[in-house]
């Protein structure tokens, strides 16, 4: 069965994965995306500093922004203090007073400093600025179809002949290469959406570079300006060694974007605490910087990445789908197997590559809902067949066990040491010649309902009526290690019902009825016997065989029982009045049978 099932399962979870694969919920994959990302946790560099255009230099200065001379006084204190690369989040596109243009560009020819601008809007340092700086750096930023950036644009480049020149580089980048490679960069090669300089490479898949944040805004140390203009550097230590990115951080400036990761606290007001997503975009750039500078990078799983995962994916939802496993087993192991999934790709984004986890476990999670559905459904089916198999040959005990636990039954034939039972009506020919065949019926019905009960009573399993005679067997389809003693007590609980039903048919003018009952115990073919379309329950072999011979010496109110039966019944002569008798001869067989002849009870049992 579950060879043909397989493919069928198979192309099930091959159909739930595809529009997963295709990109279904894929703008859904960032906000999944985000959580990940903050769990990551990734380390700052100890190398970034942010120096604040904040709303306390603003309010310092008399409610205005810095002028380029007290910028340029800034930069100067900076680079004497030490630092090794500034990099300036203004782009001074337009002349200004001449004084502190003047200021400017002579602290920038004495200063490595990096200036921004931005292609995408048109925006360039004036000439006399760039040309001081010891490079331009991109400050556009890339926002997702919500409106949240988590990357920057990859560099451009533009070739000349065989070689390819960078034309625009974000500023973060510019910063690092900058800090790496002093004089001169190594030449870029770009393939497979990999830029290498040096032993450096950026994944650059989709035009843009995604940013390994290492926390909310205000995770980089930062200076607010005013302190630097007032001489005040003893908050964060010393200067030298540092790559100081200075830029405004004031939201009344519009320089603030959302991003995956949120601030721990904001106070507003200095009094409502909140969070909030927003991250200044000079943060933005330092913190691109030192991930950079730790070696973090993130690359998006490919297409075919991608689809070889949720192939592996539709692969083992599959193989679980086929096992056959308890309710609950199989809801720890979906839990658990979600749970690997959620790991894998916690680790797989912290070594570096993200991978669609959103699609994945929706994948999983409609795998699983049809796995379990199919299994209720299953199991309802089974239930079912076990139900109409078996409820007419069982007890209700034995019936309900069998629907709690279906594993317990083999619908195969298969080969098992049972106790069989034979009984028979005693002169039921002559009887039947003498009543109108309604009233054999009505007789039959009634000596068998009384007789069934008393079967079910001791959890037999009632194979079939021939005629007059009842077929019946114990030990199956629940095993029972008493299988001999249960037919033996059910066989003297027969004849004592059999007696009551004599005095009663008397009474009512009924003709008396005596019956003869055999048992036997050995081995057997117990299961669904019959041609393909018509089968039943029942057993065949030798012991059923022997059996029905055994019944047949057996006279009226008797019952006989084989030696190696009553050899299986603990301690027979203390609870019933036996007789041994000569060994028989019977059809079949070429030596002797021993027989026991079970007369009553010693005691009455409950």
């Amino acid at each position: 069965m579950k060879k043909r099932t397989a493919p069928i399962v198979f192309l099930a979870a091959l159909v739930i994965a595809l529009p997963f694969a295709r990109g279904l919920f894929s703008r859904g994959e960032g906000r999944v995306y985000d959580l990940l990302l903050r769990a990551c946790r990734y380390r700052a560099s100890s190398k970034v500093l942010l120096v604040a255009i904040d709303d306390k230099t603003f309010h310092a200065l008399g409610d205005r922004n810095p002028t380029r001379a007290e910028i340029a006084s800034v930069v100067d204190r900076l680079w004497r203090s030490g630092a090794d690369l500034i990099t300036l989040d203004l782009v001074f596109d337009k002349k200004r007073d001449e004084a502190g243009d003047s200021k400017l560009e002579e602290v920038l020819s004495r200063a490595d400093c990096v200036l921004a601008f931005s292609p995408t809007s048109r925006l360039f340092p004036i000439e006399r600025f760039s040309k001081q700086a010891v490079g331009l750096g991109s400050i556009d930023l890339v926002s997702d179809g919500d409106g949240i950036v988590r990357s920057l644009p990859a560099p451009t480049f533009e070739k000349r002949g065989r070689e390819l020149r960078v034309s625009v580089l974000p500023l973060a980048m510019k910063c690092a290469l900058l800090t790496w490679y002093p004089q001169a960069p190594p030449a870029f090669l770009l393939r497979d959406n990999l830029l290498k300089v040096g032993t450096h490479s950026f994944p650059t898949a989709g035009g843009r570079w995604l940013i390994p944040y290492c926390g909310g805004d205000g995770t980089l140390p930062r200076l607010s300006m005013i302190d630097l203009l007032q001489g005040k550097t003893g908050k964060v230590g010393k200067l030298k060694g540092k790559i100081v990115l200075i830029g405004t951080t004031r939201p009344t400036q519009h320089d603030s974007f959302p991003v995956p990761v949120p601030t721990e606290k904001v106070t507003v007001k200095g009094v409502e605490e909140r969070s909030t997503n927003t991250m200044a975009g000079v943060e933005i750039h330092g913190q691109a910087l030192s991930a950079m500078l730790k070696g973090y990078s993130i690359r998006m799983a490919t297409k075919t990445e991608s689809r070889l995962l949720y192939l592996i994916l539709a692969i083992v939802a599959s193989v679980l789908a086929l096992l056959s496993l308890k309710p609950f087993f199989s809801l720890v192991i979906w839990a658990l197997g979600a749970l690997l999934l959620v790991s894998g790709c916690y680790f797989s984004l912290k070594s570096g590559t993200a991978l669609p986890l959103l699609g994945l476990m929706l994948t999983w999670f409609f795998c699983a809902a049809v796995s379990f559905s199919y299994d209720r459904y299953r199991d309802y089916r089974d239930r079912q067949a076990i139900s109409r198999l078996f409820a007419r040959y069982v007890s209700p005990n034995i019936a309900k066990t069998l629907l709690d636990n279906p594993d317990l039954v083999h619908l195969g034939g298969k080969r098992k040491e049972l106790s069989i039972l034979f009984s028979d009506i005693r002169g039921f020919t002559s009887l039947s010649e003498k009543l109108q065949p309604e009233e054999v019926s009505g007789l039959l019905n009634e000596y068998f309902t009384e007789m069934t009960e008393i079967l079910f009573s001791f959890d037999g399993t009632l194979d079939k009526f021939i005629g007059d005679a009842v077929l019946a067997f114990f030990g199956d389809p629940i095993d029972q290690p008493d299988h001999a003693q249960r037919a033996l007590a059910c066989a003297i609980k027969m004849q004592e019902k059999a007696a009551e039903l004599r005095e009663r048919f008397e009474r009512e003018g009924k003709p008396a009825l005596h019956i003869g009952i055999a048992v036997h115990t050995g081995p057997v073919i117990v299961g669904n016997n019959g041609s393909v379309n018509n089968f039943m329950y029942t057993v065949i072999g030798d012991a059923v065989n022997l059996a029905s011979r055994l019944q047949g010496l057996a006279v009226k109110d008797d019952v006989i029982i084989s030696a190696y039966t009553a050899s299986l019944v603990n301690q027979i002569e203390v609870h019933y009045n036996i007789e041994s008798c000569e060994p028989v001869r019977v059809k079949g067989k070429s030596e002797p049978i021993r027989i026991v002849r079970v007369l009553s009870r010693q005691e009455k049992e409950a």
